[in-house]
């Protein structure tokens, strides 16, 4: 694989001044005039036929997805990602990146611009390391030395309505005294719980709304879950412009396997509606025949600020939400700093066992014995 870089591409400009296009901006604008971009004025978000899709699964060329896109892959984690600008470093693992031919790429639907300022950002990264208590103490210098890099990670969105037909048992509990003869002809007597089974069957609804189901496979899922979501009333129609000053990572978890995810979740709530319609106190679900309406899905980029250094040969991650500036990361630990607080709390808890526990009673002294002596 090749070292070369992507050079740098030309700037997209406002149609009105010629000045350059904001790509932070909730609308993509000029950062001069303010004019909005072509592509966000009267523009719709699209939405496809899922099964549809799923027959004959619809994909684009890499020109299709950004006309002044290069692909670059990292030697170290093997990210793809798209990028319109000069890049030399992964932004998920700080390694090296080329070019690379990735053949067919996968075209988005929309866009959630940046909300969050790369200023603010870092401020989140430096809050969060502060208050890493047990982390190492050159942590703050190793993370200091990676920059952030506003990344539009994939996503799929499905939006679809379930109806199924279950059948299952409903269990009512009662408890009931029984006594036992025991050795010696003891009686006891025990509180015994019986579940009393009953057949029901029934009609349940469940529905999803643009439910998201990451398409990367760069970034940790819990880290991605601990992110929360995001904000669908933001979107905007897909244009090359948003690349400006990002990349974006290639969709690297096809249409088939993200709708089996979705799908997980909406067999688990519809499960979860047939125990609450069988009711009592306990429930068996054993057959679950389910039908899909209105199924829809769109192909998104969602924003994250990411931040990625070493430590002790060891990659870790920062994700800053785009639009929230929440943080989720993973981090280090100190061995001496765990043992030092390991220590302390084993003598704070043997002084106060010492200050709480009670003296023993001393020992009583020996009472002495007078025997009046006679004289004879």
């Amino acid at each position: 694989m090749s070292d070369e870089v992507a050079p740098p591409a030309a700037e997209a400009r406002c149609r009105t001044c010629g000045g350059a296009l904001d790509p932070t901006a909730a609308a993509l604008q000029c950062a001069s005039c303010g004019t909005p971009a072509a592509a966000d004025v009267g523009a719709v978000v699209p939405r496809h036929d899922l099964f549809a899709a799923l027959r004959s699964a619809r994909r684009g060329q890499l020109r299709d997805i950004a006309p002044d896109a290069r692909s670059v892959c990292c030697q170290g984690c093997g990210a793809v990602t798209s990028t319109i600008h000069h890049a030399v470093r992964c932004a998920f693992c700080g390694g090296a990146v080329g070019l690379t031919d990735v053949g067919d790429a996968l075209m988005p639907d929309a866009v959630a611009p940046f909300l969050v300022s790369e200023t603010a950002a870092r401020a989140a990264v430096d809050r969060w390391l502060r208050r890493r208590w047990f982390a190492p103490s050159d942590l703050s210098r190793a993370a200091a030395r990676e920059r952030l890099q506003s990344v539009y990670l994939p996503y799929w969105s499905f939006s679809l309505t379930a109806r199924a037909v279950y059948l299952g048992e409903r269990g009512d509990v009662s408890y009931e005294l029984e006594r036992h003869v025991g050795p010696y002809g003891r009686i006891t007597e025990h509180r015994v719980r019986h579940v009393h089974w009953s057949r029901g069957n029934g009609h349940v609804r469940a529905e999803l709304r643009d439910h998201l189901v990451p398409a990367t496979s760069s970034v940790a899922p819990q880290l991605l879950r601990r992110l929360g979501g995001f904000r669908s009333a933001d979107l905007r129609a897909f244009s090359a412009a948003h690349l400006q000053g990002h990349v974006a990572e290639r969709y690297s978890v096809d249409l088939r396997s993200a709708f089996a995810v979705a799908e997980r979740h909406l067999e688990a709530e519809l499960a979860a509606q047939a125990r609450r319609d069988l009711g009592g106190q306990e429930q068996r679900v054993h057959h679950l025949s389910s039908k899909y309406d209105d199924a829809t899905f769109r192909q998104l980029l969602l924003p994250v600020w990411i931040t990625a250094f070493r430590y002790r040969r060891k990659v870790y991650q920062l994700v800053i939400h785009g639009q929230t500036g929440k943080l989720a990361g993973k981090r280090p630990y100190s061995v001496g700093k765990l043992a030092a607080a390991v220590a302390v709390a084993v003598a704070v808890a043997l002084l106060a066992w010492r200050l709480l526990t009670p003296a023993p009673a001393p020992d009583p002294e020996p009472e002495i014995l007078q025997v009046a002596s006679s004289s004879a």
